[in-house]
């Protein structure tokens, strides 16, 4: 059971399905960007890293946070994360769980 606690209470949940290469996880990262707020959760720490580097290149200060390293970028409003390393207990105005399907687990 995957339970998330939301610290704001008029969010509402998105999934964007679709076939490969249909524009799912870039739509996406255009709203993280443009939120004041946001999270990214990638199942490989590549995919974190890769989205750390384009959203600071775009002057979108994210951190970046795996299980091997944490990169602390000053005045950062972003995180690009592994999903293990997710911090339930903050506030985003976006979060955005790629490839969430790898999450799932029927034990």
């Amino acid at each position: 059971m995957l339970s998330v606690h939301t610290q704001c209470s008029s969010a509402t949940p998105a999934a964007a399905v679709g076939p490969t290469n249909s524009g799912k996880t870039y739509n996406a990262l255009q709203s993280l960007a443009a939120a004041a707020r946001g999270v990214y959760c990638a199942p490989l720490r590549l995919l974190a890293m890769e989205v750390y580097e384009a959203l600071n290149h775009r002057g979108v200060y994210c951190d970046l946070v795996t299980g091997q390293e944490v990169l602390k970028v000053p005045g950062s409003s972003h995180v690009s994360c592994t999903a293990e390393m997710a911090a339930l207990n903050t506030h985003a105005d976006v979060a955005v769980i790629d490839e969430i399907q790898v999450g799932v687990s029927r034990e």
